[in-house]
């Protein structure tokens, strides 16, 4: 845009960022969208419906999401550290090489719940009491996660590591910890029936029986 003195001049970025973030905060509905390098930290976001969106590179640190919908949803290379994501719906929700910390899942709308992870670095959260059969997690890394009486029947813990994360009166039946490092299950107190795991990690399951292995 040229100034009376004919030289050119440039649009103030910071105010047009601001100015995007106040229309995205008025709009209540979101239909094919892709959200890219954007900050919603620190945002609150109330009854907003997302689908077939996608948010890549997007920044939702302390932010609130709360009754929010997305469905057919992706979120790649996202940072949702201590994100709020009360009575929200999950349907058909895709995250993928996201960090995710200190989210308590069961906040979420029970009735619609369907996501999944890959290769996201997932610690701190709470996934207690939930029910989430054919859950996947595969490559991800499970830091200090509560599994507590969490329904995973069938669930994808492929490639996963699971650094201190608890796992007590949890259904892994026909769940897959093929390569899976550093998990400590209790046989005694899971139900691990027809679950898959892989040496030389399986070892661990001796700690419980008082068994000594020479190798």
């Amino acid at each position: 845009m040229p100034a009376k003195d004919g030289t050119s001049v440039k649009p103030n970025t910071n105010l047009l960022n601001k100015l995007v973030s106040m229309d995205f905060l008025k709009e209540e509905i979101f239909d094919n969208v892709d959200f890219v390098n954007e900050d919603l930290s620190n945002k609150k976001l109330f009854s907003k419906s997302f689908y077939d969106c996608s948010f890549e590179n997007v920044d939702f640190a302390n932010a609130v999401l709360s009754e929010c919908l997305f469905s057919s949803v992706k979120f790649d290379n996202c940072n949702l550290t201590l994100t709020s994501l009360k009575s929200s719906k999950l349907n058909e929700v895709n995250f993928t090489d996201c960090k995710i910390m200190g989210i308590d899942f069961r906040e979420i709308d029970p009735m619609i719940i369907k996501f999944e992870f890959d290769s996201c670095n997932i610690s701190e959260c709470n996934f207690s009491e939930m029910s989430l059969p054919k859950m996947s997690f595969e490559n991800c890394e499970l830091k200090n996660c509560d599994f507590y009486q969490t329904d995973l029947t069938s669930s994808d813990f492929t490639g996963a590591t699971l650094t201190g994360s608890v796992f007590e009166r949890t259904n892994l039946s026909k769940a897959d910890f093929t390569n899976t490092k550093e998990y400590k299950i209790n046989p005694h107190n899971n139900n691990l029936k027809k679950a898959k795991f892989s040496m030389p990690e399986a070892v661990s399951f001796f700690d419980y029986f008082d068994i000594k292995v020479k190798l």
